[in-house]
């Protein structure tokens, strides 16, 4: 059979390309072998080199991962980046290795925004808990409240105790009319004396509070209380029948003189026609002689009547109690409200609304004297009592706080640019939401050492508009940070800079003579160098790996190696630092750099390459469970990326890059 030339060349093609694939099939398995020996040697940098060569061949998606892992495990993450990147573009790129791919990209650059890598994926940020800072929003709601003073109930005078019906009808307390003496005499918890004078209060002849309505047609006029004597007559509050009113007063004791008296609660009925209050009678915990109790609260659905008194066992000051009470009026022993309401200040004023109580303190650590508060009381309680913050509460007294309506209160103050004493202002207010990316169980640190959470912290910002607290996360960087609150901002972002832990920042290498465990004088200076900067940043620790050349057996090479270990480790304890700051091991003959294994004819020169110990500097070894300070003299700028990192202590050493 005779054969064209053309069928013979493309015999001759065919004949090479299989010898061809199969050189190359038997080269590939030679580098693999080699790759994956560098690897388990822990020679990642030749590792790295040797898998992209396979990769190059193959274009598989195992061995792309391969590089990836071994540029992680020297810490050159800008490069493992672009290795993960090429892994995560296969099919079979797992729930890992897009982890793998996150993390190198924020350990090269802690500012990327790591939701717009998984675009196109089947995963969100919200699959990786292990992200971290910036992984979630909290979304934290408040408050914004606006005040208008009450102009046509306020008086030069003071004016406070203000109650409003449902159908609108007012109650309250005042001391309006001509004063003798313009100085201001505080009343709210020592409305007490011994002779209750006619003509007015003590020596200042201020007159005496008095009840006061408000009709629906704005008309303002006295109150009159029929049978007691009584002086003081405060916080009125009418019940649901429009004629049952309880009030505070100081009762007159003539008889005594050397008496002190103290306020009581006393109740009547209400006569809106004649504006007079009749069948006055006591409340029957009254012991005006021993103890104050004022500030009556009616929750009728719970058959509950609240009071403030200093009551001996309470807190300290004036404490909120409520007592139970039947058809009949008569009431059980007071409940105080314990230790999250009540200090050792005083409490007062006391009103529940949406699964909320508040009341007034000035134990608390408010913003000023009184101030108002709100805890909420349901399952779902914290516990935390929360400050309504500013423009309810300023530098002066406000107290007084009860809903009227929708997103609507009234609350009096004695606030700076009133018209008199103490003030009537009505309380409006809009519900907003405050964005917090951070995630959950991220730390938060007032300067004082204080842990809060997001929704005081919420409540801090809107009250002082900025606030200085420590953010901390095991794994970053724990960093004091200046939030403000800015008009019309709706996120604030937590983020914090991840350590870079385990970052090689420095490698040396110092060599031996033949046989010798001792330091050369060059490795001396080199050892100084590195004990300097130990000393100056406690975050870095020493990797100490110590070799030998093939000359001599394995067991004498591995307790020679060893004993250079141990030089360069007692060298430094010399030097100050901690043995627990520095890893030594050793490996006798079995991590050559070159051939001259048994057997192998070598000069000096290339056995001298192998009597070395090799000196890594790392950074945060054992940090990724912590959360630490800066290093002294860094900042937040020079940890952003990973690079910029090891080369901030490079220049700590003197050394550029």
């Amino acid at each position: 059979m005779v054969l064209k030339m053309k069928d013979i060349l493309k015999m001759m093609g065919g004949v090479s390309l299989t010898l061809m694939l199969g050189f190359t099939s038997y080269a590939q398995k030679g580098d693999i072998v080699f790759a994956e020996k560098q690897y388990s040697l822990e020679n990642f940098r030749q590792a790295a080199v040797e898998y992209s060569r396979v990769y190059e061949l193959s274009n598989d998606y195992s061995w792309a991962k391969r590089v990836a892992q071994s540029y992680d495990r020297i810490y050159e993450f800008s490069l493992s980046v672009e290795w993960w990147k090429k892994t995560v573009s296969y099919d079979q790129a797992s729930r890992e290795d897009y982890l793998g791919y996150l993390q190198s990209v924020r350990r090269s650059d802690s500012s990327a925004d790591l939701g717009d890598l998984l675009s196109g994926s089947a995963y969100s940020l919200s699959d990786f808990p292990e992200l971290g800072v910036n992984a979630f929003i909290v979304d934290v709601p408040y408050r914004v409240y606006e005040l208008q003073s009450l102009s046509a109930l306020n008086s030069t005078g003071s004016d406070y105790g203000l109650f409003e019906s449902k159908d609108g009808f007012r109650l309250f307390s005042s001391n309006r009319g001509d004063l003798i003496d313009q100085k201001k005499k505080v009343l709210r918890f020592d409305a007490k004396g011994s002779v209750m004078k006619k003509g007015g209060y003590h020596s200042d002849q201020r007159k005496y509070y008095g009840l006061y309505c408000q009709n629906n047609n704005g008309e303002v006029s006295a109150v009159i209380v029929e049978g007691f004597e009584l002086f003081h007559l405060t916080d009125p509050v009418l019940m649901e029948d429009g004629q049952t009113v309880f009030f505070a007063a100081t009762p007159n004791r003539r008889k005594r003189r050397d008496a002190v008296i103290h306020p009581g609660i006393y109740m009547g009925t209400f006569d809106r026609e004649s504006n007079s209050i009749r069948e006055v009678q006591p409340f029957e915990l009254n012991k005006t002689d021993q103890y104050g109790v004022m500030n009556p609260v009616l929750d009728e659905s719970a058959r509950r009547l609240y009071f403030a008194s200093n009551i001996e066992g309470g807190q300290g000051g004036y404490d909120l109690y409520y007592t139970q009470f039947d058809d009949r009026w008569s009431f059980e022993a007071p409940v105080n409200l314990g230790k999250l309401i009540n200090t050792k200040g005083n409490e007062r004023d006391v009103f529940f609304a949406d699964g909320y109580l508040y009341f007034s303190s000035d134990g608390h650590g408010g913003i000023g004297g009184l101030d108002v508060f709100r805890v909420k009381l349901d399952a779902t309680s914290s516990g935390q009592v929360e400050n309504l913050g500013s423009p309810v509460n300023t530098v002066s007294d406000d107290f007084g706080f009860s809903l009227v309506g929708d997103r609507q209160a009234l609350l009096t103050s004695d606030r700076v640019g009133g018209v008199g004493y103490d003030d009537f202002y009505q309380v409006n207010w809009s519900d907003r939401n405050l964005k917090f990316r951070a995630m959950e169980g991220l730390k938060v640190e007032t300067m004082d050492g204080k842990v809060i959470g997001l929704e005081e912290l919420t409540q801090e910002l809107y009250q002082y508009g900025e606030v200085e607290v420590i953010l901390s996360y095991p794994g970053y960087f724990r960093e004091k940070r200046k939030l403000q609150l800015n008009e019309g901002a709706e996120e604030i972002v937590l983020d914090l800079t991840p350590i870079p832990v385990g970052l090689e920042v420095y490698e040396a290498i110092i060599y031996y003579d033949f046989d010798k465990s001792n330091l050369r004088e060059v490795s001396v200076e080199k050892l100084n160098e590195i004990a300097s900067l130990m000393g100056r940043h406690p975050e870095l620790h020493l990797v100490i790996e110590s070799h030998t050349d093939s000359r001599a057996s394995e067991d004498y090479n591995q307790k020679l190696s060893e004993r250079r270990s141990r030089a360069v480790t007692q060298f430094l304890e010399g030097l100050g630092i901690d043995k627990n700051r520095v890893k030594a091991s050793w490996y006798s003959e079995l991590k050559l750099v070159n051939d001259c294994v048994d057997g192998i004819p070598c000069n000096q020169q290339q056995h001298q390459l192998n009597r070395r110990s090799e000196l890594r500097l790392i950074a945060y070894p054992d940090a990724a469970e912590k959360s630490v300070e800066f290093p002294k003299g860094a900042s937040m700028e020079d940890f952003k990326i990973t690079e910029r990192a090891k080369a901030w202590f490079l220049n700590q050493m003197g050394i550029s890059r």
